[in-house]
C-alpha cells in the first residue's frame, strides 16, 4: 500500500515496500563485496542481464539483501522487513518498461546508468535491506527526488502505468520475531 502513496507523494510532492519501506538507483558504488558500510558504499553483483541500459535482469547485494537493479527494489530482506512481491515487479518491468527506462535504467551492472531520476534511484541502491530500509529510502525520496521536479512527474508516469496496467501493488507482509517462548508481529 505504500507504494501507491509514495507515488503519488513524490509525484505531488515513488515504487516503494511494504511494511512501511520504499524505494528506488545509484551511480557511485563500491563493488568490493556483500554488505555496505554505514555510508551506503560496497555491494556486489548477484547477476547481471543485459547490456546498455534498460529494463534488464540484475541484482545488487545490499546490507541484508538484494536489490533489484531495473526496479531499485529489496526482493530479498532482513531485520523485520518485507520483500517486492515478484509479481508486482515483473508487471511493473513488463508492463511499464518505458516509464522505467525514462526515470531510470540499470547499466546491468551496479548503477543507474541515466534517466530523469538517476541520482534518485542511485541513492536508493545504496539502501539497505535491513530494518533501516525505509529511513534510507525515505531520505533519498526527501533529499533526492523531492527537488526534481522532473523525476516527480515520472515517478508519477511509473506509478499511473503500474496502476493503468493492473499490477498488484505491494501489500503489507507480517514478519515474525521472537523466541521459543512465542513471537510479535510487525
Amino acid at each position: 500500500m505504500r507504494l501507491l502513496a509514495s507515488f503519488l507523494a513524490l509525484a505531488l510532492a515513488c515504487v516503494l515496500g511494504c511494511a512501511g519501506d520504499s524505494s528506488s538507483v545509484m551511480s557511485v558504488w563500491n563493488d568490493g563485496g556483500p554488505g555496505g558500510s554505514a555510508a551506503g558504499q560496497g555491494g556486489s553483483i548477484v547477476g547481471s542481464g543485459g547490456t546498455g541500459g534498460g529494463v534488464g535482469s540484475g541484482t545488487l547485494a545490499v546490507e541484508g539483501g538484494i536489490r533489484d537493479l531495473a526496479t531499485t527494489q529489496c526482493t530479498v530482506t532482513s531485520g523485520a522487513t518485507c520483500p517486492w512481491p515478484a509479481e508486482t515487479l515483473t508487471c511493473i518491468k513488463s508492463q511499464c518498461s518505458a516509464e522505467l527506462t525514462k526515470c531510470y535504467y540499470s547499466d546491468g551492472v551496479s548503477a543507474a546508468a541515466g534517466g530523469t531520476c538517476q541520482d534518485y534511484a542511485n541513492c536508493m541502491l545504496k539502501c539497505p535491506c535491513t530494518a533501516a530500509r525505509g529511513t534510507c529510502e525515505d531520505s533519498c525520496r526527501e533529499s533526492v527526488a523531492a527537488g526534481e521536479a522532473g523525476c516527480n512527474m515520472c515517478l508519477f508516469d511509473l506509478f499511473n502505468c503500474a496502476t493503468d496496467h493492473g499490477c498488484p501493488p505491494p501489500t503489507t507482509c507480517t514478519v515474525s520475531s521472537g523466541g521459543a517462548g512465542g513471537g510479535s508481529t510487525s
